[in-house]
């Protein structure tokens, strides 16, 4: 859902945690952990500035960016851009949104993963696991020798939509065979940042997998002002729920909020070429295999280019269904 901009405000929370990201989408992309410290109503947002003392991230430089938080069992996240700031302040302010996209979260749901893990304790190697489930608080992890209840460790592990959990505070509640070791039950310290990231990626596959989630998804990245209702209408017909976006921001943003199971792009872009945007997205970690097609235009040139980057060409509307039988 589209949180409406009047009401945007009521989403924030001063001391909530937050992750940003900077340059969403393209390979350098980065990810840290901040907290909202306040905001001025359709102006920015006030946030922690993160701590990058291990890399060449300037923060008070203006650059794309987006946000995403966690509000009320809501997970929210909205594209934003970083603007110049003072290199000795503390915080970092992000322009307004002009939209914020939430999923609704379930506390008790749980989602199955299957991600190399590992955990680090005090006065203890650090072992290797893997996580077999995720949910808005925790997780299960799956590991060769036991670990005692209440232990404190840290966990660390990359999830399917490229997010990033490193050294999160939990603890062990529960420890239970599984197989030829044991299935721990760790859950998050209330005040970690990772549950942000966990919460935003259960609520988007618990999304993708309910009554709606179960309908193929499409995103349409349109032409520079050219609207593409025939090709939104042949991809409802058939049977596709499309997602439409105008900017290449936006489009990153849909792929990790929507998961969609194919992305159309208009031909004539203005931000960047529909090859540069296809190659960023086959560039980018989860995305390798998305199948990609770019309608339209004039380049004749173009359907040899993006061939490159496995993705098609579909010259007019009258081929999409041939395209997608």
């Amino acid at each position: 859902m589209l949180q409406d901009q009047g009401k945007t405000e009521e989403l924030f929370s001063v001391g909530s945690p937050a992750v940003i990201h900077i340059n969403p989408g393209e390979r350098d992309e980065r990810r840290y952990s901040t907290v909202v410290r306040g905001w001025l109503l359709n102006s920015y947002v006030l946030l922690d500035r993160p701590l990058a003392e291990d890399d060449d991230t300037d923060f008070s430089k203006p650059q794309r960016c987006l946000v995403r938080f966690v509000s009320e069992g809501k997970a929210c996240g909205f594209p934003s851009a970083l603007l110049k700031g003072n290199s000795a302040s503390p915080y970092l302010r992000v322009s307004w949104p002009r939209k914020i996209e939430c999923i609704g979260i379930r506390k008790h749901e749980r989602v199955e993963v299957q991600v190399p893990c590992v955990i680090a304790r005090e006065e203890h190697s650090d072992v290797k696991g893997e996580v077999m489930d995720l949910s808005a608080g925790g997780c299960g992890v799956w590991v060769e020798d036991r670990i005692a209840p209440d232990t404190p460790v840290k966990l660390s592990f990359d999830l399917p939509d490229a997010s990033r959990v490193s050294d999160a505070h939990a603890c062990v509640r529960s420890v239970r065979p599984c197989g030829k070791g044991f299935l721990l039950g760790c859950m998050f310290d209330q005040e970690e940042e990772a549950r942000t990231v966990c919460d935003f990626f259960v609520s988007a596959t618990i999304e993708r997998m309910r009554g709606g989630g179960l309908q193929k998804r499409a995103l349409l990245l349109e032409s520079q002002d050219v609207r593409s209702d025939g090709t939104r209408m042949k991809l409802e017909e058939k049977g596709y729920r499309v997602i439409t976006v105008t900017g290449v921001l936006d489009a990153f943003f849909s792929l990790r909020m929507a998961s969609p199971n194919c992305f159309w792009i208009g031909a004539e872009q203005a931000e960047l070429s529909a090859f540069d945007i296809c190659r960023i997205i086959r560039e980018t970690k989860g995305f390798e295999k998305l199948p990609i097609f770019v309608i339209g235009g004039s380049d004749m040139g173009l359907a040899e280019e993006l061939k490159e980057v496995d993705a098609v060409y579909v010259a007019s509307i009258e081929i999409v269904d041939k395209v997608l039988d």
